[in-house]
């Protein structure tokens, strides 16, 4: 599959989350960037997820991310 086309889904995956839960863009893309990491690696290793989660950003930077993401995620309010 093509990078655009990844694109291409990525870009209808976060519509039809923003649609659904209506969280800002950044938390959209990190929850989509994350389902894709975890379907990559198929592990659920924060480490080894901040490596492929996003490229154009360091593993350091993108691990602070998800930590940060989930320190902030609120289960009960999802359900």
């Amino acid at each position: 599959m093509k990078k655009n086309k990844l694109q291409e889904n990525n870009n209808i995956i976060e519509e039809k989350i923003k649609e659904q839960i209506g969280w800002n863009k950044a938390r959209i893309f990190i929850i989509v960037a994350l389902v894709i990491a975890i379907i990559k690696l198929e592990r659920v290793n924060l480490k080894k997820l901040a490596k492929v989660l996003n490229p154009k950003q360091s593993k350091e930077a993108n691990y602070r991310r998800l930590n940060r993401f989930f320190q902030n995620l609120d289960l009960i309010k999802l359900q």
